[in-house]
């Protein structure tokens, strides 16, 4: 089963990303802020962890806690938005698909 980590799950691209990647058969590890268990119906291909990008800390315990899941085939990384010194809202976004670990036959 392919795994994909999403950053920014509680709410906006980054919640419907995980439904989308979800309802498609990935294992999704949704990151949110503070956790809420009302935003995604529990699944058993459903992993959520609390992170705050913005804190050392919570990255640290986000890193470990995923680490321990193994076979990770994608990341979407969704920061939400975030005031720049213009007081523009940016979303920052980004994803990474990469190749199984399925052999070839080569």
């Amino acid at each position: 089963m392919k795994t994909i980590l999403i950053t920014g799950c509680s709410s906006g691209f980054g919640l419907e990303t995980a439904k989308l990647f979800r309802d498609r058969g990935w294992k999704v590890i949704a990151t949110m802020r503070t956790i809420r268990d009302d935003v995604l119906p529990k699944s058993p291909n459903l992993r959520v962890i609390a992170l705050d990008v913005s804190d050392e800390a919570s990255i640290a315990a986000a890193i470990k806690e995923a680490g321990e899941i193994v076979g990770l085939t994608g990341l979407v990384e969704h920061f939400g938005q975030v005031k720049n010194p213009y007081d523009t809202r940016l979303v920052t976004c980004s994803l990474w698909l990469g190749q199984s670990n399925r052999s070839s036959g080569r």
